[in-house]
């Protein structure tokens, strides 16, 4: 982590097990979470509660032992915009990595781009070649 508390320095983040990350701003102070070129390295299941989520210039992630893994991301209460999901061109999961998007918001995921998703929200949108599935 990086001397402040809204940073992680570097482009991969590596987990070793399974890790619950409360980042929602009553738990957190933080108001939503942008992950920018960003890396997730899985050796287990990551789940993360946020108030807002944003991909910012490409999202990848990858299973660190080879083993299947989930990514949660979620949003919890309330509508609107507060609570999107964005993901730009270039985002891609592992085959191995099972992607669950939970949000009473919009998500957004920008092509091209590959996740092997359950998508439960308020609205989806895609534009460019999205493969979900």
């Amino acid at each position: 982590m990086s001397s402040s508390g809204s940073s992680v320095n570097g482009s991969t983040v590596s987990t070793t097990s399974d890790l619950f990350v409360d980042a929602r701003q009553a738990a957190s102070g933080c108001s939503g979470v942008a992950l920018q070129q960003m890396t997730l390295s899985l050796g287990g299941d990551l789940t993360l509660v946020v108030g807002r989520f944003d991909a910012v210039n490409g999202l990848h992630v990858t299973s660190a032992n080879g083993n299947p893994h989930t990514l949660s991301i979620r949003a919890e209460g309330g509508t609107g915009s507060g609570k999107d999901f964005t993901f730009p061109a270039s985002t891609a999961a592992d085959p191995t990595i099972r992607v669950v998007l939970q949000t009473p918001g919009k998500v957004t995921i920008d092509g091209t781009s590959i996740l092997s998703a359950t998508i439960v929200s308020g609205n989806v949108a895609t534009f460019g070649r999205v493969i979900v599935g």
